[in-house]
């Protein structure tokens, strides 16, 4: 799967998100950090990781560590779209239909 297209999946999502809460969202890009974007926070995570899944189309379980490392930092937009490669790298391929 493309990075770019990946990145670009993640900021569509969180702005939505914003856009459901009816808040202001700041422009982001790869080098926004989260922590950065008002009321999205860690409660918000399981939300943006459901919907980055579903338009993704690839299973990425709610416990994996998008939005901060295993030390609590958070990360950048291009750290959470780096993980999420990692995510979707480990999944079986699947076999093309016919």
């Amino acid at each position: 799967m493309d990075r770019g297209h990946v990145e670009k999946v993640v900021i569509e999502v969180i702005v939505g998100i914003h856009a459901d809460l009816e808040v202001e969202c700041p422009k982001i890009d790869k080098k926004t950090r989260v922590k950065e974007l008002e009321k999205f926070d860690s409660q918000l995570w399981p939300v943006a990781i459901s919907r980055i899944s579903e338009k993704l189309k690839v299973p990425i379980p709610l416990e994996e560590l998008v939005f901060c490392d295993r030390d609590k930092n958070i990360r950048s937009i291009d750290e959470a779209v780096g993980a999420l490669m990692e995510i979707i790298e480990k999944q079986p391929k699947q076999k093309a239909s016919k």
